[in-house]
This record gives structure tokens, C-alpha cells and sequence, in this order.
């Protein structure tokens, strides 16, 4: 273990991380915001090249997030899903240690069509639609030449709008290091405060390996991803990838009966998309996957386990 550390610090003194590895680590570093478990870690897109003598300003867009998901519902104890998720980010004219303040509105609505109950044929009395809305207040400096932070909180209101109960207003948050040892490959390492009911914390980490131009690697749990550039033309680019995913969030609800409660939704996906990836920063991104190892975890109710799914999705991104 002593030599691996020795190593790792050569290897960190003799490839620092360029101005072109800062750009894209940069971008490495909008992992894992949304609140319910992000789904996106990149490798995000270029953006387009800014002067040093004119940088852009503060207040300019830096992350935009448009997407649609479906999960149909199949056989009697069928969980569909139908997610609309928006969120859009600035940057703060507040400015510590030279990197600004990041805030990122998002709202999500998501639509379910059942179970109608669980293995004893109890109705868990679930909604049909529940709500995220929040704000993502996150900060992403530089301590060293090859170490990038990422660091974030995430207040916000997930309920069906009629259970406002303190089980419906959560705080999230992340704290990740992004260790540079070259250009091409990093280290991520980290936690995830996710702050569901029946799991808090979650590590994250992993490490990011771009051998060539056209291959990213990132193995980075939980959400790893590998992309392959397949073709160019004069203003974009088409990727094609294959991901895996931790869906799934927690939200707050009034039964039939009147009664509050709060549900934790976890699924694992398998997925495989392909990108068009514009010069200028946007991104439009076409998914398919399959889903398993669903549970739905009432925190006073029946625990239910819905049939696997497959899923879709459409996004657009910058």
C-alpha cells in the first residue's frame, strides 16, 4: 500500500494537470448533482473555447438539463414510470478563492401507474404523481495544480403537493476529489449524502481514463460509463456509450386514507445511448436500458418489489 502511494504521488509531480485537463475536469465535476442521485457523470462534452482575456460572465448559463424517461408498467405487479426532469445553472458573481458560487434550480414530475400491491395483495396506497423541486448550491475549487473539489448542498421540497410533512423537505449534499495525475487519467473519490429513508450516505468513487481522443472510460460507481466516438462532422460529434445507473429517490405522500407517509423508489439500470454532441456545448442524447432489482420502501407500509422494466429516454443537455 506504502509503494502504491509513492507511486500515485510520482505519477501526480511528473504529468500535472494542463489548462486542458482543468477544462475537463471542470466538466467531470458537474457529477452527481441531481438530487435524487443524478443520473449523468459524464464524459461531458466539449464546450466551446473562451479567452482568458474574456472570460464569460458570471452570470451566464453553465448547465442546462431538459429530459424525458419512461419505464412501462408490465403485468399485474408492474411499476411504470414516467419522469420529466428540467433543472438549468448559473454561476454567482460571489467568487471564493477565485471559483464562483454554482446555483442550480431544478423541478422534476413523476408519474406512476401502480402497483396495485404487494406480494400479500396489500395496496401500498401509493400517488399517481410526485414533485422534486430544488436548489443546488455547489462550489468547485482548485487546491493544487492536480486536485479539483466538488462540493455541494442540495435543499428541496419531493412530495406529492399534499403531504408537506419534514419528511417531504430534504437536504442532500456531495463532497468528491478528482485527483489528476495526467491529461487523461484521474482519480474520483467521495461521498454522496443522498438522504433517502433507508440509506444516508453512499461512497462514490472511482477513476476517469481517456486513452485516446475518441474513448472515455469512467469507472466511477455509481454510475459508470464507457463512450466511443464513431463519427465527425465540421460542428459535432456522435458518441455512442454504455452506463449503468442507481435510479430511484424519496418522497413524501398522503395515503388514501389520509394518513402521511414516504416512500424510497431504488432501481438498478443497465443502459446504452448514443450522443450528437455540437460544437457549441449541446447535446442530444437518445437512451435505452433495462431495469431490475426494483423496490418500493413505504416507511409505514408493505415493502413491495416490482417486475423488472426497460427504459427509454430523450435529454438535451449543455
Amino acid at each position: 500500500m506504502r509503494a502504491l502511494q509513492i507511486l500515485t504521488l510520482v505519477a501526480i509531480g511528473c504529468f500535472p494537470a494542463t489548462g486542458a485537463a482543468a477544462d475537463g475536469i471542470g466538466r467531470i465535476t458537474a457529477l452527481l448533482e441531481d438530487p435524487n442521485l443524478p443520473r449523468d457523470i459524464g464524459p461531458d462534452a466539449p464546450r466551446p473555447e473562451t479567452s482568458a482575456a474574456t472570460p464569460a460572465a458570471s452570470s451566464s448559463l453553465t448547465d442546462f438539463r431538459l429530459s424525458q424517461t419512461y419505464l412501462p408498467k408490465f403485468g399485474s405487479n408492474g411499476f411504470g414510470i414516467h419522469d420529466t426532469d428540467f433543472a438549468a445553472q448559473v454561476a454567482l458573481p460571489w467568487t471564493p478563492f477565485d471559483n464562483p458560487l454554482l446555483l442550480k434550480g431544478g423541478f422534476g414530475v413523476h408519474a406512476w401507474d401502480g402497483p396495485a400491491h404487494d406480494s400479500a395483495g396489500r395496496d401500498p396506497g401509493l400517488p399517481g404523481a410526485v414533485y422534486d423541486f430544488y436548489l443546488d448550491l455547489g462550489w468547485k475549487p482548485r487546491p493544487a495544480e492536480w486536485l479539483f473539489l466538488d462540493l455541494g448542498i442540495t435543499p428541496g421540497l419531493y412530495s406529492d403537493l399534499r403531504a408537506f410533512t419534514s419528511e417531504a423537505f430534504r437536504l442532500r449534499g456531495r463532497a468528491l476529489a478528482i485527483i489528476a495525475t495526467s491529461e487523461r487519467f484521474q482519480f474520483v473519490a467521495g461521498a454522496l449524502y443522498i438522504n433517502r429513508d433507508a440509506k444516508k450516505l453512499i461512497p462514490a468513487g472511482g477513476f476517469i481514463w481517456s486513452p485516446n481522443e475518441d474513448t472515455k472510460l469512467q469507472i466511477v460507481f455509481p454510475q459508470p460509463k464507457a463512450a466511443r466516438r464513431v463519427a465527425s462532422c465540421d460542428d459535432a460529434d456522435c458518441w455512442v456509450y454504455a452506463a449503468g445507473e442507481f435510479g430511484g429517490g424519496t418522497w413524501a405522500y398522503e395515503r388514501p386514507d389520509g394518513a402521511p407517509n414516504s416512500v424510497d423508489y431504488n432501481d438498478y439500470r443497465a443502459v446504452l445511448g448514443a450522443e450528437l454532441r455540437r460544437a457549441d456545448g449541446w447535446t442530444l442524447r437518445a437512451e435505452v436500458g433495462y431495469v431490475w432489482g426494483r423496490e418500493l420502501l413505504p416507511l409505514n407500509g408493505p415493502t413491495v418489489t416490482p417486475s423488472d422494466s426497460v427504459m427509454m429516454r430523450l435529454a438535451l443537455i449543455y
